[in-house]
């Protein structure tokens, strides 16, 4: 069995949030976790916002 990347984040995910996040443009509470337990930030931005 292969293990993969398991991608949280840190405030939970819930229906308002499918509402905000396109209105910020950004996420920036995501985690991932790799299988050996190795832990990284992750930040998700719409390209829109980088313009």
């Amino acid at each position: 069995m292969v293990d993969y990347p398991k991608l949280s984040f840190k405030y939970g995910w819930d229906d308002r949030d499918d509402e905000e996040t396109p209105m910020k443009g950004y996420r920036s509470d995501g985690i991932v976790q790799s299988p050996a337990g190795e832990i990284y930030p992750v930040y998700f931005i719409d390209p829109i916002r980088l313009q």
